[in-house]
This record gives structure tokens, C-alpha cells and sequence, in this order.
């Protein structure tokens, strides 16, 4: 899939970075690099890889896919004065550590840029459906930031090793983005596409969509402050 490549690409770099996103919270992240690690060694030393245990396949997978895209040296996306000031927000709203929500802030920023969607837009998504919480899961079997349900979207997770990855941080981000970019094609019109993402296509109310743009004109009231602050040369 060329999205989920161009992704790998720019955030396989930034691989340790981009996986201390679910940390203390999901473990299958300290795996994911546990496995990198195992085998970019194995590369270097010219040895052939197996797989130790046929359970962690699609794990094996993920890594494998994203190391390819990785260099010895993890580069670290600076992150801007708006963005920084947006993840400060997120995290006294949402009890969230200030450097993850500095790191989910980046993620949709690099999701949206590759989507074509507003980052803001994806953060207030991750507000009200998970709260920022990486293994948020509903009744109906919603998960992670995006609340992605795995079994409507298989296409889009198997490029990046199947459902299991729908708990990796910014695999979710990226696949719940390419779902709402979809559903606004689809419905022609954001909030058209803001009910479907919610499954409420025919509520005409149209609450759910109202929630989101609400929690977006916030976000971006602090980043064009932020930027107009920085334009005028204004230390933050």
C-alpha cells in the first residue's frame, strides 16, 4: 500500500520514538522493537533470521517491514511552538504525560500531512473517541486511539502486519485518518463524514460531528495563536 509505505519510510526513522507511544500502557510495543533490534543484529552479522515462535508472526512482520526503512541513527522530529502548546493543552485536558501527548501531536501531524487530512481535525477525533487512551476498546470491538474496528478494516491493517498492529499508536492513527478520509468522500461533506466514522450517517441531528468540530475550533484556536505569536517573533 503506498500510503502505509511512505509512512514506514518517514517514521522508520524515528522508530524508537514513534514506538514509546503506547509505553507503560501496551506491551506488544516493547515487543515490536525487542524483534527490530533482534533482527536488524542479525542483518549486520549476515545471519539468516527465523522466526522463534510461529505466534508472533505478524509481529515479525511489522518489524521487518519497518526496519527496512530504518537507519542506525533514529532521527527525533522537532516538534514546533503551536504543536508543542496544542500537546500541552491535550495533556492538561486529558491527564495525559505531556511528552506522549507531544508524540501523538507529531503522529497526526505526519498521518495528516500523507492523508491529506487536518491534524487538528485527527486530534479531536482521538479526544472524543479514546481520550488519548492507546488501548481504549468498545463494546463493539473499537480499538486504540482512533477506536479502529479491526474486522471492517483488514485491507488497511494488513500492510502493516495484520490486526494485531491496530494497537501500535501510530498505525492506528494513520488507519483511522485513511477510514474518515474515505467516509468524507464518501458522504461529501466533513460532517457527512465525521457521523459515518461515528455510524450515525442518518442522525440528523448531527451531535457527534458537532462534538469533534467543537474540539477542533479549540485546538485550533492555541495553534494559530501559537503561530501568530511565532510570526511576530513573540517567544513562547
Amino acid at each position: 500500500m503506498r500510503i502505509g509505505s511512505e509512512l514506514s519510510i518517514r517514521i522508520g526513522r524515528r522508530l524508537e520514538r514513534m514506538f514509546e507511544l503506547g509505553r507503560g500502557a501496551f506491551s506488544l510495543v516493547g515487543m515490536f522493537s525487542l524483534l527490530f533490534l533482534t533482527l536488524h543484529a542479525i542483518d549486520l552479522k549476515g545471519r539468516p533470521g527465523t522466526a522463534a515462535d510461529e505466534k508472533h508472526a505478524h509481529s515479525a512482520n511489522v518489524a521487518t517491514e519497518v526496519s527496512t526503512a530504518s537507519t542506525p541513527t533514529v532521527e527525533q522530529q522537532e516538534i514546533s511552538p503551536p504543536q508543542k502548546a496544542t500537546a500541552r493543552l491535550l495533556a492538561r485536558n486529558y491527564r495525559i504525560a505531556e511528552e506522549v501527548a507531544q508524540d501523538y501531536v507529531l503522529a497526526a501531524f505526519e498521518a495528516g500531512n500523507i492523508v491529506g487530512l487536518d491534524p487538528g481535525l485527527l486530534l479531536a477525533v482521538m479526544a472524543i473517541e479514546s481520550r488519548f487512551n492507546p488501548i481504549a476498546q468498545s463494546d463493539m470491538g473499537a480499538k486504540g486511539l482512533m477506536q479502529v474496528i479491526p474486522r471492517f478494516h483488514e485491507d488497511k491493517l494488513n500492510g502493516h502486519g495484520g490486526a494485531e498492529a491496530v494497537l501500535v499508536p501510530w498505525v492506528n492513527i494513520l488507519v483511522g485518518a485513511q477510514i474518515l478520509r474515505e467516509y468524507i468522500a464518501r458522504a461529501g461533506s466533513l460532517e457527512g463524514g465525521l457521523q459515518w466514522y461515528n455510524g450515525a450517517p442518518n442522525d440528523r441531528t448531527r451531535q457527534y460531528a458537532e462534538k469533534i468540530l467543537s474540539e477542533k475550533a479549540q485546538l485550533d484556536r492555541v495553534l494559530s495563536d501559537r503561530r501568530a505569536k511565532v510570526n511576530a517573533g513573540t517567544r513562547i
